[in-house]
């Protein structure tokens, strides 16, 4: 009888938690200029329901003081990293964040991700082109007197 693979408690956390996210970041993407968000920002902005649920399941929702191995910040940070975003860094010198009114410092890493999805670029819709839109235009010869 083959062996099942054990599966990673974490890794299925942060799969189920993919469409919740990916909703964040589409809202986010309606913005006229789309920002980005740091996981911390992404978790304050999940419903309160999942919110607390996930902190709570990872008994921190992450930061400098979080004393554990893998704090909810991280179970987003992951779910997030699988819609391939697009990704910049962010110099963490002086930044706090809110998460369910809980004040964060980003650990002591120097930078910090922020994410967003990739732009959609909008095409001008083509008019296919029929009978009735095309038009001819032929010379008029002048006429002889």
């Amino acid at each position: 009888m083959a062996k099942k693979k054990a599966v990673q408690p974490a890794m299925t956390a942060a799969a189920m938690l993919r469409p919740k996210v990916k909703k964040v970041l589409l809202e986010e993407a309606k913005q006229p200029k789309q920002p980005f968000l740091t996981a911390f920002q992404i978790l304050d902005k999940l419903a309160p329901k999942v919110r607390n649920a996930l902190i709570q399941n990872h008994q921190s929702p992450g930061g400098d003081k979080a004393y554990v191995r893998y704090a909810a910040s991280q179970v987003v940070k992951d779910a997030v990293r699988w819609l391939a975003p697009e990704i910049i860094f962010l110099d963490t010198h002086g930044i706090k964040f809110t998460v369910n009114g809980i004040s964060l410092k980003p650990s002591s890493k120097e930078q910090i991700a922020a994410y967003r999805l990739r732009p959609v670029k909008k095409t001008a819709a083509k008019k296919p082109k029929t009978a009735s839109t095309k038009t001819s235009v032929r010379e008029a010869k002048p006429e002889s007197d």
